[in-house]
């Protein structure tokens, strides 16, 4: 059993870069940013190719993390989409968010190992998910990436506050928050519910697992205890380590919020 570490609210964290960059061989400091799995054009059942960095949705992810690393909050920021950026308000409370970790997996920072990329895309999504995974697989974050002109930007809105967020029932991760173990059920399927007082109300529920191409949708029903809740077959996840990315739309303006959640199925 591995302990999960998830992000909701941007991812629901979701980022957003407007750049036009290409990663090049000169550059020493994204050359190191690791593999990129694209998974564009493959078949659900094809392995995703292993290619060097140059894919504009896994640049911009990795160009924010690497903004975030240094602290660079302002340049992050100005990076997301205008959507995200009026959920937080101001400069100021991404940048304080930013510091305590509400803002990315704070895993993903500190690792000194290469982090690698999967790329999924979907013509029934107007954004492509890209998801970073620790070398050991035990830690993730994922970010839709909407494509505006030539630029590319992360959805990244501002989290719920405190004990708001989405709950992973199976795995037991709890809330974003909390101290969840992570611990897997494999006799009961996935399970994720939204917040018993949130005035939310979820539009357009979808899931990613690992690096298969597929976006699944799914929808949200009433559960006894009257909170909308998502579940997922316990058949699509095998013995191994996971990563499972929910993406729904919500708020006003309308945006896209995830959670994501590393565990393992013994």
């Amino acid at each position: 059993m591995t302990t999960s570490r998830l992000r909701t609210g941007i991812t629901a964290s979701v980022l957003a870069l407007g750049l036009g960059l290409t990663l090049t061989a000169c550059d020493p400091a994204r050359t190191q940013l690791g593999e990129v799995r694209n998974e564009a054009n493959d078949g659900p059942g094809a392995q995703p190719d292993e290619a060097t960095p140059g894919d504009p949705g896994s640049e911009a992810v990795a160009e924010y993390i690497e903004l975030l690393r240094e602290g660079d909050y302002a340049t992050a920021f100005a990076q997301l989409t205008s959507d995200a950026r009026t959920t937080w308000g101001d400069e100021e409370t991404f940048a304080e968010a930013a510091t305590t970790g509400a803002v990315i997996n704070p895993a993903l920072l500190e690792t000194d190992a290469e982090l690698s990329y999967t790329i999924t895309l979907s013509e029934a999504a107007d954004y492509t998910l890209v998801t970073a995974t620790t070398e050991e697989g035990t830690e993730a974050d994922a970010w839709p990436v909407i494509q505006e002109g030539v630029d590319y930007f992360l959805q990244s809105p501002q989290p719920p506050a405190e004990g708001e967020g989405v709950e992973w029932v199976n795995p037991d991760a709890g809330t974003e928050d909390s101290e969840g173990t992570g611990e897997f059920d494999a006799s009961e399927p996935v399970s994720v519910r939204f917040p018993a007082d949130s005035s939310a109300d979820p539009e357009s529920i979808s899931y990613y697992v690992d690096d298969q191409n597929e976006m699944t949708e799914v929808d949200a029903t009433t559960g006894a205890d009257g909170r909308l809740e998502v579940t997922i077959p316990q058949d699509d996840f095998e013995t191994g380590e996971h990563v499972l990315t929910l993406v729904w739309l919500e708020g006003a303006p309308t945006v896209y919020f995830t959670s994501t959640v590393a565990f393992q199925v013994d």
